[in-house]
Parts: C-alpha cells; structure tokens; sequence
C-alpha cells in the first residue's frame, strides 16, 4: 500500500510560495484571498519499513527549522478548502523522479522498476469562498488540465487515505466514441476545447 509524506510551513513561519500564490490568483482572477498555504505531497509507492520512513521524512523530506511534516495522515494546516493538484498517469514528474533517486541514496539500495514516487501539492484556501470559485482559481490558476489533475474538498474533510490516487499506468482503457458538432460560437468552441482537452484553436 503506498505511503505518503506530507510537508508543510510551520505556523507563523511565511509561506512565501503560499504568497507568491495568492498574489498570481489576484492578479490573474481578481480574487483575493484571506490567506493560502501549500503542502507537498510525497506518496511513495513502495515497500519501505517505518524507521526507514521516518528517516526519509527527516532526512530527506523536511527542513525542521520551518518546516513540520507527518506520514500517512493528513498535516494540519487551518483552511476553508483544499485544492489538490498532481499529475495524470503517464506524466513525466521530475520532482517524484528525484525523491526517488534520494529515497534509494538515504536507504542504500536503489527502488525496483515497479516503485515510484509520485508529487503532489495541495493548496490549502482560508478564505469564504465557494466550490465554484476553488474550481476557477484549479482550472485557470493551479493546474493545467492537460497534464494534471486536481480534486477539490472542504479542509475537514481531508482524511488519511489523502485526495488524490496514485496515477499508475495501466493496460486498462475504457473507449468510448462520441460524436461533436463543431458548429457553436467561439466561445463555445473554447469552452468545448478547455472542458475536453481538445486543444482546438
């Protein structure tokens, strides 16, 4: 079963990519929010001992001079929401690639072909704000919908299995023909392009 890291700023310590988010969303969207912190995700699809868990965490994952960090259970940081991005299956992720490469230098042994580490980042908003808008600020901020996904949930609702599941690739398709009328207005056509990845001009 895959186990996660979580990372986060302590409390009263400056996010300042937290900052550097929330000014990008009001810029671009001209919503302002109260305040937004991140979280790394690291999940580790892996078979690896608790103690050598911890010493990932520590060693590898955390700077404890700002930083706390919890394994497998969500990191508590006080929001309204939360904004999950990661990438779909598939999707080179470099950052996953190099946690891995540190996992197999602070363990001594290198991860077998079908261990992986996969990122994520969770964009916790304290702020009163609607679904709609957090699916705004995802599609049009957060998250580029052609190679990542996001899920969005109220902050209490997060629990131990986290929000986001591994994305593993597999030899399992479901295919399904649709037919598309391309005779709308642009602006349909755009919405059309943006909701089904089409990639229209």
């Amino acid at each position: 079963m895959p186990q996660r890291i979580e990372v986060a700023t302590k409390p009263g310590v400056v996010d300042s990519a937290g900052q550097e988010t929330r000014k990008r969303i009001a810029d671009d969207l001209g919503i302002e929010l109260d305040d937004i912190r991140l979280v790394r995700v690291y999940t580790i699809d892996a078979v690896i001992a608790d103690d050598d868990l911890q010493r990932i965490e520590t060693e590898l994952f955390t700077d404890p001079i700002i930083e706390d960090s919890t394994i497998n259970q969500p990191i508590h940081v006080p929001a309204k929401w939360a904004i999950e991005v990661g990438f779909r299956p598939g999707v080179t992720d470099n950052v996953g690639k190099t946690a891995a490469e540190g996992i197999a230098d602070t363990l001594g042994r290198d991860l077998s072909d079908d261990e992986a580490v996969f990122t994520s980042t969770r964009y916790m908003i304290d702020s009163e704000i609607d679904k709609a808008t957090c699916e705004e600020i995802a599609s049009r901020v957060l998250g580029n919908e052609l190679i990542e996904r996001w899920t969005i949930v109220e902050a209490d609702a997060i629990n131990e299995e986290g929000l986001l599941d591994v994305p593993r690739v597999t030899d399992e398709s479901n295919t399904e023909v649709q037919t598309i009328p391309l005779d709308g207005t642009d602006d349909a056509l755009t919405e059309l392009s943006r909701n089904m990845m089409l990639a229209l001009d």
